[in-house]
């Protein structure tokens, strides 16, 4: 469904089965949320919430980012624009489409591959292979800070590694909080 500048529009299913995908176009990223698991009735008019998530390429990144709720990241960190930091905003949901981290063990970059700012969720797209290391060799792969959650889901793979530290969670004297990996 697309409806071009506008904050809202109203879906109208033409049948129960179907699954809706809202894309939109902002300058030069593109934003796309599938949103299924919901029961529809034909003819029946809705009105549906829809943050939609944004396109981080690693490739493309030259500072520290971070990335927002319903994000993709996608692509290879490039080592030229080291050191950069990739954190994940606090309560925020992302999903990693075939990711490559690789720290360099540098004790000027003391820090996690990812770096969730608090509670997170990282979705694992299907059929994908994600790879992540600290940046530092008392750093985990993926830090998660102590006290808060970081949920796993989804069924792609995810390869996270630290000499020191744990490939997700805390490092050599780097606390941690709590995993739960769902599937």
């Amino acid at each position: 469904a697309t409806e071009a500048g506008c904050d809202e529009f109203l879906p109208k299913p033409v049948s129960s089965d179907k699954t809706l995908t809202l894309t939109a176009t902002g300058s030069a990223t593109n934003y796309a949320k599938v949103v299924t698991g919901k029961t529809l009735s034909a003819g029946t008019m809705y009105t549906l919430t829809v943050k939609m998530g944004g396109l981080l390429n690693l490739s493309a990144v030259t500072a520290n980012v971070t990335a927002q709720d319903g994000d993709v990241i996608t692509g290879t960190l490039n080592t030229a624009s080291y050191p950069v930091k990739i954190s994940i905003a606090n309560n925020a949901t992302v999903t990693l489409d075939g990711i490559t981290i690789n720290g360099v063990n540098n004790s000027s970059y003391k820090w996690a591959g990812l770096n969730c700012q608090g509670n997170a969720t990282i979705i694992l797209k299907d059929g994908t292979t994600n790879a992540v290391s600290g940046f530092y060799e008392s750093y985990p792969g993926i830090h998660v800070p102590n006290s808060n959650t970081l949920t796993i889901q989804g069924t792609g793979t995810l390869n996270a590694s630290g000499s020191y530290g744990a490939g997700i969670g805390g490092g050599y004297r780097v606390n941690c909080g709590n995993i739960e990996i769902q599937s």
